[in-house]
Order: C-alpha cells, then sequence, then structure tokens
C-alpha cells in the first residue's frame, strides 16, 4: 500500500537522521531531566467505535466507554541544561497524523508536525530563560496507541456560536495540532516542578519472529494475511482459519512472505521512573491499555507509569484486540499475523521487564534481519533549467493578516532544488536595519507546490504576522548551463495589514456588567491556518455614563471562558463601544 522503494529518498532520509546523530552528541552537555503526563481530550477521537466496543474489558455506560475509546494521556521527557535553559522534550501522544484526505498528495507532517512547531516555539519564546546560542529547542514526537484514533480538528462552539474558524482540511490539521501543542506543553510545564540530575536511564531490544509461535494458549500466524475487510469493513470468512494458521475469522485479500518483515523490533526503555515500550505497529487504543498494563504489572513498583511508543523501528501494520480483530474492519484486517499478534507483543516485551529494571542482558530472540535498503551511490547528473530564478508571479501589493499571499517562480530540477538543510523560501520583514527573517516555509502556515518546473509558495498570513513591508526570498539550487549552482530569487516587496475585528452590540446586566463580543472575521477558502473566531486578548475600550455624572472611558477585559470582553459599571449606565484592540495590534 506504500510507495515504490526510492533508494535516493532512502539515502537522504538516512543520511538526515545519522548527521542528526552526529551533531546531538557534539552538543551534549550536563543536563536535567523530568518526567511527566498530563490528560488532554478534544484532540483524538476513536475512528472504529463499532470495533472498539466488542471489546470485553470497558467500563459500564455510554459515556464512560466513550471516554475510554481513547487514550488522552501525553507523556514527556524534559531536558533542560543547568542553568535552566531548554534543551528539548521527548512527547508521546496517540493520534493519527490523516487530517487530510487520500486526494491530498502534497509531502506533510499534519498536525503532527504542526504541534512539533508550536511546542519549539514557545519553548524558544516561553521559557523562563532563553536557549543556548544556536541551540533551539527540539521537540522529539512519537506516537501512542493511535491504531483506531483519528485527529479532531473540529470547531468547538459555545452557546451556538463557533469558538474556532477551521474550514478545510488543513486549518483543521492545524487546530488538532494547536490542541495537542497544548497538552504537551502542559506536561512539559509539569516536568518543570520535577527536574533532577540524577535519573536511571536503560534500554533493551530484541526481535520477535512471527514464526507460529503460540501466544496466550493460541495460534500466532506465521505468514502475513491482509483481510478482505479493508475493502468491505465487516467481511469475515465462513471458515475458520481459511486464511491461514491463526488467522481465524480473517477473509483473505491478499497475503504470503514478504507482504512485511516476519521478524521485527521490540524495545523497552527506562527514564527514571518511567518505562517506554517500543513497537513496530499501529496498535489500538484498548491494546495499548493492555499491553501498557501488563507491562506495569511486570514492573511491579519500580515503574510510576508505562508509555507506548508505536510505528518504531519497523512496520508490521496495525495490532488489535482479539475482539476487535473479530469484527473484521479496518484495523482488524490489518493485523496481519492474526488474532493472536497483539499477544505475542506482550509475551516478548514482558521478557524484556526484568533485564531492563536489574541490568541484565535481553533475552535471546530471533536473529536481526539482514538491511534490505539499497544505497543508490552516484547520483545522475541534473538535466540543466536554464529559466531557473525567473519570477512567474508576483505577490499582491496589500494582503491584510488572515488573507493569502502568493508568489511564484521558475525552479531547478527536483533532483537538486530545495535541498535538505538550506531553508528554500523565507519571509522578510523591513525594518530600520534591513530585512529580518520572519517565517519559513518549514510550518503549517505555507504550501509550497512545485508543478511543471514552477514552484509557487503559498502564505497564509497569521492573524499575529507583525504587519509592515515584506518580501519572500528563495535560495534554490539547479543547473543553469554550468552544473549545479545555487539561485536566488526575490519578491517585489508587499504590505501586510492588520485585521479589521468586528464587535456586537454592548450589553448591560442588571448586575452592571457591561459586556460584548469582538470576532475574527472568516479566513478566505484554501485558509491554512485555524483561527479563533472571538476575540479573547486585548481589550475594548467603552464610554460608560452613569445616571447623573459625566461620561468616562473604561476598559472591557476578555473573559474567555464566556467569549466575551467584559467591565463592571454602574446601574443604569448608558455604554458607548469606542473600539476593540486584541493582542496582536488588531481593531475595529
Amino acid at each position: 500500500g506504500g510507495d515504490i522503494f526510492d533508494p535516493r529518498a532512502f539515502d537522504v532520509t538516512a543520511q538526515g537522521i545519522a548527521e542528526a546523530l552526529l551533531r546531538a552528541v557534539e552538543r551534549l552537555v550536563p543536563a536535567r531531566v523530568g518526567v511527566a503526563t498530563a490528560a488532554l481530550r478534544g484532540a483524538s477521537r476513536n475512528r472504529a467505535l463499532g470495533a472498539f466496543r466488542r471489546n470485553r474489558d470497558l467500563p459500564a455506560g455510554e459515556a464512560a466507554v466513550r471516554e475510554a475509546s481513547v487514550d488522552p494521556t501525553v507523556t514527556v521527557v524534559r531536558a533542560d541544561d543547568l542553568e535552566r535553559r531548554p534543551i528539548g522534550v521527548w512527547s508521546n501522544f496517540a493520534v493519527h497524523p490523516t487530517s487530510f484526505s487520500e486526494d491530498n498528495l502534497l509531502f506533510s507532517g499534519d498536525n503532527a508536525a504542526t504541534a512539533v512547531r508550536l511546542v519549539e516555539e514557545e519553548l524558544a519564546a516561553g521559557a523562563r530563560r532563553r536557549p543556548a546560542e544556536g541551540r533551539p529547542p527540539v521537540n522529539v514526537w512519537t506516537n501512542g496507541a493511535e491504531g483506531d484514533i483519528s485527529p479532531d480538528g473540529d470547531p468547538r462552539r459555545l452557546g451556538g456560536e463557533p469558538l474556532e474558524h477551521a474550514a478545510g482540511e488543513a486549518a483543521q490539521a492545524h487546530l488538532a495540532g494547536r490542541r495537542t501543542a497544548e497538552g504537551i506543553l502542559r506536561a512539559w510545564r509539569s516536568a518543570g516542578r520535577r527536574l533532577t540530575g540524577d535519573v536511571d536511564l536503560a534500554a533493551r531490544r530484541t526481535f520477535v519472529a512471527f514464526d507460529g509461535t503460540p501466544a496466550a494458549g493460541r495460534p500466532v500466524g506465521p505468514v502475513p494475511v491482509l483481510g478482505a475487510g479493508i475493502v468491505a469493513g465487516g467481511t469475515c470468512s465462513p471458515v475458520p482459519d481459511l486464511a491461514g494458521p491463526g488467522q481465524d475469522e480473517k477473509a483473505p485479500l491478499l497475503g504470503g512472505p514478504g507482504l512485511v518483515p516476519g521478524v521485527a523490533p521490540v524495545s523497552l526503555w527506562r527514564v527514571g521512573d518511567l518505562g517506554i515500550a517500543a513497537l513496530p505497529a499501529e496498535v489500538t487504543a484498548q491494546m495499548g491499555r493492555r499491553l501498557r498494563a501488563g507491562l506495569q504489572r511486570g514492573a511491579g513498583r519500580r515503574l510510576r507509569d508505562v508509555a507506548l511508543a508505536g510505528l518504531t523501528n519497523g512496520y508490521v501494520s496495525y495490532t488489535s484486540t482479539p475482539e476487535e480483530y473479530e469484527a473484521c474492519e479496518y484495523e482488524g484486517s490489518f493485523t496481519l499475523f492474526g488474532k493472536q499478534q497483539g499477544a505475542r507483543f506482550a509475551d516478548v516485551a514482558g521478557r524484556l521487564m526484568r533485564p531492563l529494571l536489574d541490568g541484565g542482558a535481553a533475552p535471546a530472540g530471533a536473529p536481526e534481519p539482514a538491511p534490505a535498503g539499497l544505497a543508490l551511490g552516484a547520483q545522475l547528473p541534473a538535466p540543466r533549467t536554464p529559466g531557473a530564478g525567473a519570477v512567474v508571479r508576483e505577490p499582491q501589493e496589500r494582503v491584510r493578516r488572515g488573507g493569502l499571499v502568493r508568489f511564484a517562480w521558475r525552479g531547478g530540477h527536483p533532483s537538486v532544488d530545495a535541498r535538505r538543510g538550506v531553508t528554500l523560501v523565507t519571509l522578510e520583514r523591513r525594518d530600520a536595519d534591513g530585512w529580518v527573517a520572519v517565517a519559513t516555509d518549514d510550518g503549517p502556515q505555507d504550501i509550497t507546490r512545485l508543478a511543471q518546473g514552477t514552484w509557487t509558495e503559498t502564505l497564509h498570513v497569521d492573524r499575529c504576522l507583525p504587519a509592515g513591508t515584506h518580501r519572500f526570498r528563495v535560495t534554490g539550487t539547479a543547473d543553469r548551463g554550468a552544473g549545479a549552482r545555487p539561485y536566488g530569487v526575490r519578491s517585489r516587496s508587499f504590505e501586510i495589514e492588520p485585521l479589521r475585528l468586528e464587535a456586537g452590540p454592548v450589553t448591560v446586566s442588571r448586575g452592571g456588567v457591561a459586556a460584548l463580543r469582538a470576532r475574527y472575521p472568516a479566513p478566505p477558502e484554501g485558509a491554512l491556518l485555524s483561527q479563533p473566531a472571538l476575540v479573547t486578548s486585548g481589550r475594548a475600550l467603552l464610554r460608560v455614563r452613569p445616571p447623573g455624572r459625566r461620561a468616562r472611558t473604561v476598559a472591557a477585559w476578555p473573559k474567555p471562558a464566556r467569549g466575551t470582553l467584559e467591565a463592571r459599571v454602574p446601574r443604569g449606565s448608558r455604554v458607548r463601544l469606542l473600539g476593540v484592540r486584541d493582542g496582536c495590534a488588531n481593531t475595529t
């Protein structure tokens, strides 16, 4: 179901990982580490409730079942240097990065990338002390038991009124990522109260062979088989084990050795009193809960918690519970080694716990598979693109915050252009000292698309981006006749202007509270970012005339829980709105 193997993609990925590791080793510094969790609801939802309800260990009542259908736990490991400057944070949360439909063919980190970027920006800007020079904080993201968990990027409502503008897949991906980032940051702040320089670190790894070894007293499939339930949900086989040993109800669609590796890595980690189980699968929420509970029992009181990091170090598709498997839906049909695949993972991971805690050697597992990646070696020269660097479309002269601005130019051949480690597009703002970078193409606020040799940069101007004179600067690579060389392009300058807020009428309660709601205008079609619908920052200025007294100006302040701006005024006052200014200097 994936792309055909391309050694060029393999090479650039492997090189990037290796270089990051080497750079990290060069930058090692003494650090303090803290571990914490936070509960996050509203950023994820179970996409397979029918199969989930079949599980026999669920709480009573529909409300409790729905609450249990997702894992709300955000787990973080925070690292600060000895001056309390942030180095980075490892975060773990269960949610599919699948905000976009199958029609979207752009490379994207989806909601997870938004969460990572926002966390890194907050660590860099909002920490008690600024990060060390040239060492921006890093958020290392891993996924939890997200096999049946989708992102939740739907706008919330308050009294029938939307709280966010998030029309379209890109904006919903951004909103889901914003919510996840809030949970990560809450856990990160909590970890700051538990920092220590004395932390137990350990890891043990082995390899599980899906070779027919039984688990929980039942056979495990020795051959991977994809079920017909991925095409028509609920399609089960009328004959037990028609798909082979251990496959039980599965109606076979595709299978055989080599569909996925028959040997997969399993590792267990310890960071202080936190255990981390790393599995190469998309584990469903309830299967993840069972795996974690079993490992926790094996650890006794020596670990406070166990997190599950899925899709790690390899990939053998999904892992559902046996009850979910019996439903023959998507997740169960993609559980390739049969109904007891999860129990097999649990057995192998469980045998790592005692060596992890006691310092012993990991038990012998299957032999490590031989590397299957093929390095390409020498690259063919890129075709010449003599027109690279020519401007195709200039940005419009003016754009308000919340709007879209586009710039297009002729690029180099994709085998050399947009090189890793070099920022392709930078947004610059002019100040008293010249042009200053304020954003790049590495984030959720833009789409950089290549079609028939022309790059088009589409930027959604954030509601808080500084107003003023801006331009795009491009640094690419092309062979224009003298070999692959850098080329540069600059757009004409354009003005970014503040948003115009919309304010409703001022009402005065009998208790003497003047209140109003101010709103952001709806973003344009094709918006890439979500934004609040109601103004919950800044202030409003009111002209208040109490009975029999002179008028005076009063400030109304945000009440985010009610979505209003409020001020106390004498009873019977006549109140007139002078204006609203939010925290980003947008005004009515």
